[in-house]
């Protein structure tokens, strides 16, 4: 009788390629290669459509298409609640999809979560309700997630007749996972059950002897182990040791006591470690290093892979490196498809509505080789006539003016192109403002269809060079699929009848973009082993390379400590863990370690050193690590300190400084090696122009360059202000790009934007002459340009004030600003709050703007009378629409003005007791203190809230949406954040509430028209240990702001460098445009 064969499964395709492929080089018999090796994700479709039939598993679309119709029927009707205020974030129904899917890997059913409580008081009503409403839409709709299908296939394989008359299983005699080591109770019960019939071999990734240096292979081994024999035909085996010259380095590291012999000494010879000044250098010395390797030991393209546990930072880099080097190149799976030109330039459409049809995104547009329509617009000519019309962002009637004002200042064939160029963007803002108006599924995609087509997209542009057939094809494909995604989506909406449902612009997109996320765009050369392989590190399991690259060693990086996008924090998730084992498995001891629903946060470290482990696993012969010391915009990068940990192993006896050493330092720059280790002949033009002007350069090449570049006077002073410039620039890099701090320190110029000696003025200037206080508007000046904030707060300069006809922006904030004061305070102290848009508040608004307009009268502050009484008029009538949605709000929200122009601040010398201001505790100890006026502060009594408003003119509700995000409170945006701590204490102070459970702050947009674009609030910090957490973080970042103020750095380095005072100063936009004046002042 023959033996059964034993059916093998594999974590990832990637890893069942590369087991076909071994097995394929070490039988010549091609009919050895049986149907025994699949992934365990296709074995598991398999069993699951044998047991359970064809059951219709939904969509990645539709299942966001009914978290979002959920979402909206049970919050359409609440105020409030734990996840309200979350619902528009673009990550919260994926995170709420994760979180389901968690549960359903768990076993947790609607029925049985209703019987867990206490893991999470504020939250865990909310959680039950959304998970039961989901399901059951689901069921309603004759659809199944995975989680469903998992639950009935358990339940199912809960019979040992269904396991022991499985035609898929009966095939073979065991089944053995390879590579596989993390088990979610799903998983756990799935071969749990096989296991009472048939045999299961679990191999580990590790050899046993170093079992216990992996947590994470213990922590999810154990789960079996506790089963205590009871399942007899389940096998838990390890891997065998690898030989080879790297074994020691595997055999050792995360040792506790690791080896100290001449074996481990020999690691010195095959492991390099490269540190670089940025990424771009990082992958500028792998290109390197393979071309030497390649010369000196014969190795072809495909004994050369690279690892990056995220690629995404590096994509375009290699693209570009790679590409210039002539190196092939192949990504294992792909690039992002979110990170492909052609999508990036799609995706445009939304950030041009987003930013409020910004001038960059709108150029960008335009600009795009991609977008046939313009591709006889010259960008550079556009650019200009934007900049003239005075275009930074606004409504397409606000460019349509401005470009008009513009064109007036044209003549002859200058004229003709501005006209073209503003008929050609009113045009697509027009199509921009409709699409955004689009609130239901059907009409969003049919109108951004038409938009794509309206475009002319060509993913075909006209490339050239050695990759063009290869960026073809990845456009091309990268296109494909977005009209695929289009085309699912629309279908998805039809199959849910949800045509109808007003989900609005916003989640309609982020739907679309979590779908492009989740996707990743093929190369041409995916298979081609005749090319560098480039891959992730859980594609690096199973490989194996002569020469292997691990890049981008960085700390949460690669180890990646990556936040849960959860809805619960640590804590309520250990909680949880505890109050299921003791509610749904009282009876079930054995299972508790099995049926862990969430996993530790301890456990993500020891799988990142478990990932790294399988990594080093792929290099046979040679092993280079590199890190960088800083992004390409100058944030520091710290080095990973799985670095450290292979430093131990391979120099055991070494001190800290010998171990440093072994580090080998890049140049800075790639024109810094010699000229003969250039491999672009760009970079050896560039080393003739670095080196054009030193001694050693020789006359005679100085005197034929010179001749080549100044013909003419125009040319001889275009090269004086370039070459000026030049040498701020050098001065400029040759300070950035060190790293040695002492080397810095006689590195600094007056061109940094950094002080040296100097920085005492700032300290004299802040500490003592404003006795430690900051203004929350001067810190978020630092964080969108610090060497504005320096001009403006430090040196106290300004724009030289011109007469004007009318009031400028500043002064027409101000006066808004003054009769909304006026206008509240009054009601305020009268007690006539809520408004309600009564003759009444109409006739307090009309006293209180009188009022307004004859204080600024008497300044002199009016302009031209004339043009004085417009602006009267418009501003009150401007008032009336914001008053009639200041009735909606209250009504609605149910915060009432208490405060208008509530000043913190440190008490005055004449015995003025303002409210204190907010304290900053800084690395020194020193105090600091934010003082200021917050423009209004609102309670909700009945909620125990409290809600800071400031009033801004303008009405780009996407702008200051943006400076709410999470990710820029503490480094662009400070005002909101700010506010909202000094609220709270305001409330508390005053006794106003009893305890505080909701915080919101944010701005509200005076020039708005619409009601739903009028307000743009995030929300705050309340009491909850949670909450006073996150808020830490924020006064933390506000610390290391102040710290780097006093410590006097100001860099030229705007987050965005739209209109400034100083750009002659800083040169940051003047120096730009000096390469295409034609020379001339």
């Amino acid at each position: 009788m023959n033996q059964l064969p034993t059916l093998t499964l594999y974590p990832t395709h990637q890893r069942l390629l590369s087991a076909l492929g071994e097995v394929m080089r070490a039988d010549e018999d091609m009919g050895a290669i049986h149907p025994g090796m699949m992934t365990i994700g296709a074995f598991e479709a398999k069993l699951g459509f044998e047991i359970l039939g064809n059951i219709t598993e939904a969509s990645d679309v539709a299942l966001s298409l009914v978290a979002a119709k959920i979402l909206d029927d049970y919050y359409q009707n609440r105020r409030s609640g734990a996840f309200k205020s979350a619902l528009g974030f673009r990550g919260f129904i994926p995170s709420l999809l994760s979180f389901f899917d968690e549960l359903g890997a768990g076993l947790v059913s609607p029925e049985e979560l209703a019987e867990i409580s206490g893991y999470a008081p504020q939250k865990e009503e909310e959680i039950c309700a959304l998970y039961k409403a989901y399901r059951a839409e689901l069921v309603k709709r004759k659809l199944t997630d995975a989680g469903m299908a998992r639950e009935a296939l358990i339940t199912a394989l809960g019979d040992i007749k269904t396991v022991a008359n499985s035609e898929t299983l009966s095939q073979f005699g065991a089944i053995r996972l390879v590579d596989i080591y993390q088990f979610t109770p799903y998983r756990f019960e799935l071969f749990r059950r096989i296991a009472k019939a048939q045999k299961v071999i679990i191999t580990a990734p590790v050899p046993d002897e170093r079992r216990q240096a992996f947590g994470f292979i213990v922590t999810n081994l154990i789960k079996f182990e506790s089963l205590e024999d009871r399942e007899e035909k389940l096998e838990i085996k390890f891997e065998e040791p690898i030989e080879g010259p790297l074994a020691p380095l595997r055999d050792n590291i995360f040792e506790l006591s690791p080896k100290r012999d001449n074996e481990v000494n020999g690691l010195k010879e095959t492991v390099t470690i490269i540190k670089c000044s940025s990424r771009y250098r990082e992958i500028e010395e792998v290109g390197a290093s393979i071309y030497k390797q390649k010369k000196e030991h014969g190795l072809d393209w495909s004994d050369f892979g690279a690892v990056f546990r995220d690629i995404n930072p590096y994509g375009a880099i290699i693209e570009d490196v790679f590409g210039r080097y002539g190196i092939p190149f192949n990504f294992k799976r792909g690039l992002p498809l979110s990170l492909n030109p052609l999508v990036r330039s799609i995706l445009t459409i939304f950030t041009a509505i987003e930013t409020g049809f910004a001038r960059d995104e709108v150029l960008r547009i335009l600009g795009s080789p991609y977008f046939t329509r313009y591709r006889k617009l010259d960008t550079e000519i556009a650019q200009k006539l934007f900049l003239k019309a005075g275009i930074i962002e606004g409504s397409k009637s606000y460019w349509s003016k401005k470009l008009a004002g513009a064109q007036k200042l044209c003549k002859g064939k200058e004229l003709a192109r501005a006209k073209q160029i503003t008929t050609a963007t009113i045009e697509l803002l027009a199509r921009l403002a409709g699409f955004a108006r689009q609130m239901r599924p059907p009409s969003f995609i049919n109108t951004l269809i038409d938009i794509i087509k309206y475009l002319k997209i060509d993913p075909d542009p006209d490339f050239t060079g050695g990759r063009a057939e290869a960026i073809r094809f990845r456009d091309n494909n990268a296109y494909a699929q977005i009209i695929e995604i289009l085309v699912e989506t629309r279908e998805a909406v039809g199959d849910l009848k949800l045509g109808r449902a007003p989900l609005g612009f916003e989640k309609t997109k982020n739907i679309l973009l979590n779908q492009i996320n989740r996707r990743s765009a093929l190369e041409q050369n995916l298979a081609d082993r005749m090319s560098v392989t480039l891959l992730n590190a859980h594609d690096a399991v199973g490989t194996s390379f002569p020469s292997l690259f691990i890049a981008g060693m960085h700390e949460n990086e690669f180890p990646r400590f990556m936040e849960r996008s959860s809805l619960l924090h640590e804590t309520q998730r250990s909680r949880f863990n505890k109050v299921h084992a003791e509610t749904i498995l009282q009876n079930h001891p054995l299972l508790i370690k099995g049926r862990q629903v969430f996993d530790k946060a301890q456990d993500k470290w020891q799988e990142e050193a478990l990932l790294f482990y399988q990594s080093l696993k792929a290099a046979k012969e040679r092993l280079i690590f590199t890190h960088s010391a800083q992004e390409l915009n100058g944030e520091a990068l710290m080095r990973s300190q799985f670095i450290d940990d292979a430093l131990e192993t391979i120099m055991p006896e070494a001190t800290s400084e010998e171990r440093e050493k072994f580090i080998e330092t890049a140049p800075n720059l790639s024109i810094d090696k010699n000229p003969d280790e250039l491999l672009d002949p760009e970079e050896q033009k560039m080393w003739l122009l670095k080196n054009l002007f030193h001694a050693e350069g020789g006359s005679r090449i100085v005197d034929e360059k010179l001749a080549q570049i100044v013909r003419g006077e125009d040319d001889w002073k275009n090269l004086q202000r370039l070459v000026k410039l030049s040498i701020v620039e050098r001065a400029r890099d040759d300070y950035f790009m060190e790293q040695d701090p002492q080397v810095k320190i006689k590195l600094l110029t007056p061109y940094l934007g950094l002080l040296g000696a100097g920085k005492e003025l700032v300290l004299e200037h802040v500490v003592k002459g404003r006795r430690g206080t900051y203004s929350p508007t001067g810190l978020e000046k630092y964080g969108q340009c610090p060497f504005r904030y320096f001009g403006s707060a430090i040196l106290k300069l300004g724009a030289v004030e011109e007469p004007r006809m009318e009031i400028d922006a500043m002064n027409a904030g101000s006066l808004s600003h003054s009769i909304l004061e006026l206008f509240y305070a009054r009601l305020i102290k009268t007690g006539s709050l809520p408004v309600t848009g009564s003759e009444a508040d109409l006739g307090a608004l009309r006293r209180a703007a009188n009022d307004a307009f004859k204080e600024f009268e008497k300044k002199g502050k009016q302009g031209d009378p004339a043009i004085w009484e417009v602006v009267k008029e418009r501003a009150l009538n401007q008032l009336i629409i914001f008053i009639r949605f200041e009735v909606e709000d209250q009504k609605k929200n149910g915060f009432i003005p208490v405060a208008v122009e509530e000043r913190f601040d440190l008490p005055t010398d004449d015995g003025e007791t303002p409210q204190a201001p907010l304290k900053i505790e800084t690395a020194g100890g020193d105090p600091r203190y934010l003082m200021g006026f917050v423009d209004r502060i609102d309670l909700n009594e009945s909620k125990n809230g409290v809600r800071v408003v400031d009033y801004k003119l303008g009405s780009n509700i996407y702008h200051y949406k943006s400076m709410l995000k999470p990710d820029n409170m503490g480094e662009l945006s400070f005002q909101p954040g700010i506010y909202m701590i000094m609220a709270k204490q305001f409330a508390k102070t005053r006794g106003l509430l009893p305890k505080i459970d909701d915080v919101q702050g944010g701005y509200r947009l005076i020039g708005a028209t619409m009601f739903n674009k009028s307000f743009a609030f995030a929300p705050g910090w309340n009491d909850s240990d949670e909450a006073m957490a996150d808020q830490n973080k924020f006064t933390q970042k506000i610390a290391t702001v102040i710290e780097q103020i006093e410590d006097g750095r100001f860099p030229i380095d705007p987050d965005r460098c739209d209109y400034c005072e100083f750009t002659r100063l800083c040169r940051y936009v003047s120096s730009s445009q000096v390469f295409g004046d034609g020379g001339g002042e």
